[in-house]
C-alpha cells in the first residue's frame, strides 16, 4: 500500500511538472486543449475543398469512394454491392484518392 501511495504521488508530480514544462500551466490550472480560430478556419476551409472535390468526381468512383471512406464497407463488400469485381473497386478508388490529393495541394 505505502509503495503504490508513493508510486501514485511521484506521478502526480511528474506530470505536474511535464505541464507547466511544456504549457506554462501550474498545477490545478486547466490547459486548453481546444485548437485556436486560425486552426478552425483552415480546418472548414480544407474539409469545403475536400466535399467540393468529392462532389466533382465521377459518379461511380464518388459512391465507391463513400461507400468504403464514410459507410465502412469493405473493397469485397463494395464490390458485391455495386456488383463489379474487386479490383475495379481498388481502381476507382486510386482514382478518387489521385484526384482528391491533387485538388487538395492546389
Amino acid at each position: 500500500m505505502l509503495d503504490r501511495g508513493r508510486s501514485s504521488r511521484r506521478s502526480a508530480a511528474r506530470d505536474g511538472a511535464w505541464r507547466v514544462a511544456m504549457h506554462g500551466a501550474e498545477d490545478g490550472d486547466d490547459i486548453d486543449d481546444a485548437p485556436s480560430a486560425e486552426a478552425v478556419v483552415a480546418g472548414r476551409q480544407r474539409l469545403q475543398t475536400l466535399m467540393t472535390a468529392l462532389d466533382q468526381l465521377p459518379e461511380k468512383t464518388r459512391t465507391i469512394f463513400r461507400l468504403h471512406k464514410f459507410e465502412g464497407l469493405s473493397y469485397a463488400e463494395v464490390a458485391e454491392k455495386q456488383g463489379i469485381s474487386r479490383s475495379s473497386v481498388e481502381k476507382h478508388m486510386m482514382d478518387a484518392l489521385r484526384i482528391l490529393a491533387a485538388r487538395m495541394r492546389k
